[in-house]
């Protein structure tokens, strides 16, 4: 450091550089020079700035690169401190570089420290230290494997108590997605909880994007309790809001979102006329650039179960018409 300069000056100015770094490399270099100096802070700060700096393209370099091992290593000693927030982002991080980048990232011994920081944290988490935690738990199955009862419980009974108040759409999509697809922590979710997710879904749908709407849908599909709690009124704030998503939905959101309605009857219902005219347009439109052979069964069943045409590219070739080409989200 520099000569005069006190520890809490370096350790702020250490943090301001890795908020600043431009490159997985920068951060790995910070880690390399100052790595010991680093508190729970700093880690927090590396690991969730390096997740959105990653490409595919880091793989090779992270699984080889000693820094990123001490970066791990830093993570493992340094969780004990975490507070809500940085058990949330080294968790999204980690499980970013991992199931997105195929980094080896996390193994059981640093999924079990984590589990441990979660379990000790849910209680003070507020929603969108939930929706990371659950959006990365669902990502990660190593950590999501090693949390304990007690941890899917503190879990589940934090989003209980703060669901009346979750107003972002994305924490509402990201907790009832991950929900789906985490039978351990939906079996702990008291009846409360379920009630009152339904409520902030209710309460969220005018601000929902296209792929929180279709993601919502899929989780009531997966969730038979959670759809149980939807109201009639429920149901209907969703069925306006195709209205204003179809026209914006890409292939996934349009063959999850058929799907769905093809199952959930009681949400179908509730669809206009002009809705559904809109949903198979959108299928007609995106059908070209389905890339998975899932995406276009779940368009076809959709199609089927709710009386719509069934798109053109469709009938004329049961596979995926173009596998290389997807539209992204808006």
């Amino acid at each position: 450091r520099d000569d005069g300069e006190s520890i809490d000056a370096l350790l702020r100015r250490l943090n301001g550089r890795l908020k600043e770094a431009g490159s997985v490399e920068d951060i790995l270099e910070i880690v390399h020079e100052y790595g010991d100096d680093f508190d729970y802070i700093h880690v927090s700060t590396a690991v969730n700035v390096m997740f959105k700096l990653a490409s595919p393209r880091s793989r090779t370099m992270l699984d080889a690169d000693e820094r990123f091992r001490k970066l791990i290593d830093l993570v493992r000693t340094r969780c004990r401190r975490f507070g809500p927030q940085a058990t949330a982002n080294v968790l999204h991080g980690l499980a970013v570089l991992q199931a997105d980048f195929k980094v080896d990232a996390v193994d059981e011994e640093l999924a079990e420290a984590l589990s441990r920081a979660v379990e000790r944290e849910a209680r003070n988490m507020e929603p969108r230290h939930l929706a990371m935690t659950f959006n990365a738990l669902g990502k990660l199955r190593v950590a999501a494997y090693v949390m304990p009862t007690a941890g899917w419980q503190a879990l589940a009974n934090r989003v209980a108590m703060l669901a009346p108040q979750m107003n972002f759409a994305h924490d509402v999509s990201n907790i009832l997605n991950a929900l789906g697809k985490l039978d351990a922590a939906a079996a702990q979710m008291p009846t409360s909880g379920w009630h009152g997710l339904s409520r902030a879904a209710e309460g969220v749908a005018p601000k929902m994007n296209a792929q929180d709407f279709s993601n919502t849908l899929d989780a009531f599909v997966k969730l038979d309790v959670a759809a149980a709690a939807m109201t009639t009124t429920g149901w209907r704030v969703l069925a306006r809001r195709v209205e204003d998503l179809a026209p914006k939905m890409n292939a996934q959101d349009v063959a999850s979102s058929l799907h769905a309605y093809g199952i959930l009857h009681i949400a179908s219902e509730e669809l206009s006329w002009r809705a559904g005219e809109l949903l198979e347009a959108a299928a007609e439109r995106e059908a070209r650039n389905m890339n998975s052979n899932k995406d276009v069964q779940m368009t076809r069943f959709g199609c089927e179960s709710l009386g719509m045409r069934t798109p053109s590219a469709l009938r004329a070739n049961p596979q995926p018409p173009n596998p290389k080409s997807q539209t992204p989200n808006p």
